[in-house]
């Protein structure tokens, strides 16, 4: 069994606030890549000048995502947990490509 991590944890390394609590508090992964990401991960979606990671969000949450930290958005109506964190720009300013 992989590493878990929960809400506080990702607040306290993000400095982010807590938007919205989903059904879920723990998870175990990351992604950046709504391709690959696994069941119980946090999905954070990257900007960069190709590429916004935000559009991608519905197919991360379609793959198994538990949560998703984002910018400025706040997806209404969903179970996962949302976490407010500026900015999310890739290492490179271009996220995946897709």
């Amino acid at each position: 069994m992989g590493a878990t991590f929960t809400i506080n944890d990702i607040l306290t390394a993000t400095g982010g606030t807590l938007v919205h609590q989903g059904a879920w508090d723990t998870f175990c992964g990351v992604s950046t890549d709504s391709r690959t990401t696994q069941s119980g991960a946090l999905f954070i979606p990257l900007t960069g000048e190709r590429h916004d990671g935000h559009e991608f969000i519905p197919a991360a949450l379609r793959r198994g995502a538990r949560g998703v930290l984002v910018e400025n958005r706040i997806l209404p109506g969903t179970a996962v947990g949302q976490v407010l964190n500026l900015p999310l720009r890739s290492r490179d300013g271009i996220s995946s490509r897709r």
